[in-house]
């Protein structure tokens, strides 16, 4: 509903020189609606980079390992929620199951209740690792000895 209408809006004040051309993404997306992961959003990320991981439904930790697969997928509704800022997967306390993504329903995305690839999580930790370098180089860069 909103994104469509965000969506179509935005077009047209493109249209009429109002905005400019937005950013797409890989499958012609506009980012500023398909920009981050559910999983960079999400109110459990905390969980997640610190390890705690839900083992059944209704445990409050991060579930990628219930079929959660906002690892994998762009999405802003744990952020903007679905109308008006209401609801949303994560948000209320369900797992993202990829509906936003082209491939869906298939794989990876399919069956629901099965963890997103390892590679999603292996490309997870690389990025945090990578970052947390960058953090440490900035500071002591920055540092006057």
């Amino acid at each position: 509903g909103e994104t469509i209408i965000e969506a179509l809006g935005h077009l047209v004040l493109t249209a009429r020189g109002a905005l400019p051309v937005p950013e797409l993404d890989a499958d012609n997306r506009p980012k500023f609606l398909y920009g981050p992961k559910v999983h960079e959003i999400c109110p459990r990320a905390g969980y997640f980079a610190g390890g705690k991981y839900s083992s059944e439904f209704g445990e409050p930790y991060c579930m990628g390992m219930l079929g959660c697969k906002g690892i994998i997928t762009h999405c802003q509704v744990p952020k903007r929620g679905f109308v008006e800022g209401a609801g949303g997967c994560t948000t209320v306390g369900g797992i993202c199951i990829g509906c936003t993504e082209p491939e869906f329903p298939d794989e990876p995305y399919s069956p629901f209740l099965q963890k997103a690839p390892a590679g999603a999580y292996a490309s997870e930790a690389m990025e945090d690792m990578v970052a947390k370098i960058k953090a440490v180089i900035s500071r002591m860069s920055s540092r006057k000895i």
